[in-house]
């Protein structure tokens, strides 16, 4: 940002990433396009799942309170039940959040549906709306 060059920050933002982000925009008088990514949540939950417990995942990602543990503790991993999936996604702001501009949501719930190109078109649209905005 800092040479006027494009970026793609890639996240699962939530509220507490919005004041270090809208700093960094600021810094550089940039705005952002957000794509957020959502879906069916029985099926994102699945998804959680699936990476939660696959044997190569890194326990940095399993863990959010100290990694690696202290004093030779044992990682614990405690199963995430549906209705906390969901209330921790409200409660971050995950599925509501924006940076400073427009916001392109993406139904993911069948990876093979989402029409990858025309979201790619919609993203590059807005990028150069917002440039213009910017300069004028």
């Amino acid at each position: 940002l800092g040479q006027g060059l494009s970026v793609i920050l890639e996240n699962n933002f939530e509220n507490s990433s919005r004041e270090g982000l809208e700093e960094l925009l600021k810094k550089h008088s940039c705005r952002a396009v957000t794509v957020r990514l959502t879906g069916e949540k029985r099926k994102l939950y699945e998804r959680f799942l699936e990476r939660e417990n696959a044997p190569d995942r890194h326990m940095g990602h399993v863990v959010n309170d100290c990694y690696p543990p202290l004093n030779g503790k044992q990682i614990v991993r405690k199963p995430l039940s549906f209705e906390d999936f969901q209330a921790g996604i409200a409660a971050r702001g995950m599925d509501s959040f924006a940076a400073d501009g427009p916001c392109l949501v993406l139904d993911t719930s069948d990876w093979e549906k989402v029409d990858r190109e025309a979201a790619a078109e919609e993203i590059m649209r807005l990028a150069e709306r917002e440039g213009e905005a910017a300069d004028g």
